[in-house]
């Protein structure tokens, strides 16, 4: 069972076991987030310049750059965590 870790954010000491399960996302969770990978990337193409703003333009450009690696990570982390309980579950 997971406990709380005193830290200055909330973390969550898991087994490995806890981690990989709830890693895995079900199939409407990962498409919510593909829609947010779509919107989001769309944003990203129609980021316009402005010469007179252009820390702006870096700024918004990183942001969503940002948010695009974390949604994919999370599928990519559940799709790494469904084949790896299905190895344990093949070496049990």
């Amino acid at each position: 069972m997971s406990k709380i870790i005193p830290t200055s954010f909330t973390s969550y000491e898991l087994s490995e076991e806890e981690f990989l399960r709830s890693s895995i996302l079900n199939f409407e969770q990962k498409r919510v987030i593909q829609n947010e990978i779509s919107a989001v990337a769309e944003q990203i193409l129609n980021l316009e310049y402005e010469p007179s703003a252009p820390l702006k333009f870096v700024q918004d450009d990183s942001f969503l750059k940002g948010q695009l690696s974390v949604l994919r990570m999370l599928l990519i982390r559940s799709e790494e965590s469904e084949k790896a309980v299905l190895d344990l579950a093949r070496n049990s």
